[in-house]
Parts: structure tokens; C-alpha cells; sequence
């Protein structure tokens, strides 16, 4: 009895470390230009969850222009290709700031200091500033969606004013070989999405801003 004991709790933490081990990490690497110059880098991990297949998020962009020069750190979750909380820490000057959002019944809050602001999440995506991981997740989204006009929702503009949102549209969509490319409108802004035959985000253009993966 004792022996089939001990070869059924073998087989149970056999068992539990090939469910714990199907977590899928995914680390990105990206290079940052303004007008064609360096001006950041940014780490980016992805952590899904293999019970709830939600999405933990962190990155870290160093900002090292010369007219600027700051560090974002930012912790996120996301479920279904959305993010559901995004956690925004910048350092410039000395000084620090906290941008927070979070998708609370169908509303996206975005907290800076004392100030709230709330908008509808329908067919609301978050991109954000000098961050580039988020446009993965817009990608997936629409892959998943299939429509072409959304709002983007841009934390750091709670900082500037009462807007926080700005339109965003896929004005083409091409694929060849493959490989994918969407032509957006974000606001007065033309840009380019690329990505690969996997799926993964290569390249974002918008305006004379470019981030792509290393």
C-alpha cells in the first residue's frame, strides 16, 4: 500500500511541475529613435498564467536623448490581449510620478495624484508614450477583434488636460508571406505596424517616431 502511495505522489508532482512549467515568459528587447536617432531602450517581460491565462507585465525604458532624459517603469496585467491594470512609474529631474489605470466594470479609471479620469472601455486599447510593448497587445486585439476603428487611451495625457483618448484607426491592413502590416491613423499621426510570421511585433512607426524589436 505503501509502495502505491509513493508512486501516486510521484506522478502527482510529476504532474503538478508540468502545469507549473506550461507558464509561457516571453522577454522583448527594443531600440527607440526620434527623426532616425537613438533616443531609448526598453525591456519588456510577459509572463502568461497557465490556469488563468491572464498576462503579467514589466518593463523598464530608459529615456537618454539629449533634450530628455527619464526612467519608466511599468507593471501591468492584461487578459484576452486587453490590459486590465497598467501601472506607470516615471523618474525625471529628480522627481517621480505615478500614472495608474484600472477596468472596473466595463470603465477604464486613470489616476494621477488627485486627479480621476474615466472613459468606456469599448474598443478602447492602451498605448502609452516612449512604451512599446502595449502595441503587441493592440496587434493581438485586433487580431482578435477584426474591427478597425478604436480609441487609444494614453495615461500620460491625464498629466496635460482633461483628454485622455485619442482615435486610432487601421486605415490598410497588407499580408504577404506571412507577414503582416497595419497602417494606422492615431490621432493626426500616420504609422506602421509590422509583424512577423509568428505574430510578434517587429517594427511601430508613428510619425517621425520609430520602436522596433532587437
Amino acid at each position: 500500500m505503501k509502495k502505491y502511495f509513493f508512486a501516486a505522489a510521484i506522478l502527482l508532482m510529476c504532474f503538478c511541475s508540468y502545469v507549473f512549467s506550461t507558464d509561457i515568459r516571453r522577454d522583448y528587447e527594443y531600440s527607440l529613435s526620434l527623426y532616425g536617432n537613438s533616443i531609448a531602450t526598453e525591456s519588456a517581460s510577459m509572463m502568461k498564467n497557465a490556469f488563468t491565462d491572464e498576462i503579467s507585465i514589466e518593463s523598464i525604458t530608459i529615456l537618454n536623448s539629449e533634450d530628455e532624459k527619464a526612467t519608466y517603469r511599468v507593471k501591468g496585467l492584461a487578459a484576452d490581449s486587453k490590459i486590465l491594470e497598467y501601472s506607470l512609474n516615471i523618474e525625471f529631474n529628480g522627481k517621480n510620478a505615478n500614472i495608474n489605470v484600472f477596468l472596473n466594470e466595463g470603465f477604464y479609471t486613470v489616476a494621477y495624484g488627485d486627479k480621476l479620469l474615466e472613459t468606456s472601455d469599448e474598443f478602447v486599447v492602451i498605448v502609452d508614450n516612449n512604451i512599446s510593448w502595449p502595441w503587441q497587445l493592440f496587434f493581438d486585439y485586433h487580431e482578435k477583434t477584426g474591427a478597425n476603428i478604436y480609441s487609444a487611451l494614453i495615461p500620460q495625457l491625464i498629466a496635460y488636460g482633461e483628454e485622455i483618448t485619442i482615435p486610432l484607426e487601421i486605415t490598410k491592413k497588407t499580408v504577404f508571406d506571412g507577414e503582416t502590416n497595419l497602417f494606422i491613423k492615431l490621432g493626426s499621426n500616420t504609422g506602421l505596424i509590422k509583424a512577423d510570421t509568428d505574430g510578434i511585433v517587429r517594427t511601430v512607426l508613428i510619425g517621425v517616431a520609430k520602436s522596433e524589436l532587437k
